[in-house]
């Protein structure tokens, strides 16, 4: 038996993997913490610099108000 693939059907697959690569950091320099992951608001870097440090290319960096 054969199987035939639709490339409509993996391309938008592929479009989404790539989507999910790039994503956000968050920053709260009030109640975040540079042991953190920084992948949520809940779970926020304390420093712009260490969010820097973890984010890759085309990354968004959230920062909530404080004194930086």
């Amino acid at each position: 038996m054969k199987f035939r693939l639709a490339l409509g059907s993996v391309l938008p697959l592929a479009l989404a993997s790539a989507a999910m690569a790039s994503g956000t950091l968050y920053v709260d320099g009030v109640n975040g913490s540079d042991s953190n992951a920084c992948q949520t608001a809940e779970t926020a870097c304390k420093t712009i610099e260490h969010a820097i440090s973890l984010a890759p290319p085309d990354e968004s960096i959230m920062v909530a108000p404080a004194t930086y």
